[in-house]
């Protein structure tokens, strides 16, 4: 059974906004059927996160709180993951061989390819601020679209695209209403589309194709780019970027 992990801040700036963020998927994630495990306020630190990857073992990890360039935290605004291109005091090693999603800024700027330099399947965040007009629709609404998609079996890939489309619905929604702040709103929708990236294989998915409709898979993009995904044999690294060549730097352990 697919399992899937989530970890989110409560005692933190935007504390409340952040806990609520990705409630969505968490209840989409539990009427799928998946083994779901939560980690939420004062034992969304280090230690306990990192225990429970290991006892879980997740093939998606779902992290929401506040980032840097090369660090992630959950409760409290304490490093979890702390690993950039020349510094790595907390490298993210217990991600090896998972699909990872930060809701949070500016991860993808140099921990997302640590994560992957340390083994992850797929990572996705963002490469700026995540910014976010309060109670108004459309940025976590967004946001969370990366998950359902994951958590319905799509690629890495698809999930991207399918988000950014997600955020292209709701710019348009905000175009029509006429609201006089909807250029503000619009601004900041488009700015956080355009920070979504992610790193490594665009064809990880937490379903492999055995457990998929045959004709999606062989009509899948994910199948063109790697043969294998369409005879049962589950899904390898498609691309992986060595951060350590890419950078010429030396990793700290």
């Amino acid at each position: 059974m697919v399992r899937v992990l989530f970890a989110r801040a409560l005692h933190c700036t935007h504390g409340r906004d952040l806990y609520e963020a990705l409630s969505p998927s968490i209840e989409y994630a539990i009427s799928k059927g998946y083994n779901v495990r939560i980690i939420e306020g004062f034992l969304c630190l280090k230690k306990p996160i990192e225990q429970a990857i290991d006892e879980f073992d997740p093939d998606l990890f779902a992290g929401v709180g506040h980032g840097w360039d090369f660090w992630w935290t959950c409760d409290l605004e304490m490093p979890v993951w702390w690993c950039g291109i020349h510094y790595c005091p907390h490298p993210p090693d217990k991600l090896k061989g998972r699909i990872v999603y930060l809701l949070s800024c500016r991860t993808a700027k140099e921990l997302g390819l640590m994560i992957i330099r340390y083994g992850a399947r797929a990572f996705i965040g963002y490469k700026e601020d995540f910014i976010y007009c309060e109670n108004v629709k459309g940025y976590f609404e967004s946001a969370n679209q990366i998950l359902f998609s994951l958590l319905d079996g799509k690629s890495v890939y698809e999930s991207v695209q399918d988000t950014k489309e997600k955020f292209n619905e709701w710019i348009n929604y905000w175009k029509r209403t006429g609201h006089p702040q909807s250029s503000e709103f619009i601004k900041y929708l488009i700015w956080d589309r355009d920070a979504l990236t992610f790193y490594g294989n665009p064809c990880a998915s937490i379903i492999y194709c055995k457990e998929k409709d045959r004709e999606q898979c062989q009509a899948s993009l994910c199948c063109t780019w790697y043969r294998n995904a369409c005879h049962d044999i589950p899904r390898e690294p498609y691309e992986v970027i060595d951060a350590k060549k890419e950078f010429k730097i030396s990793i700290r352990r």
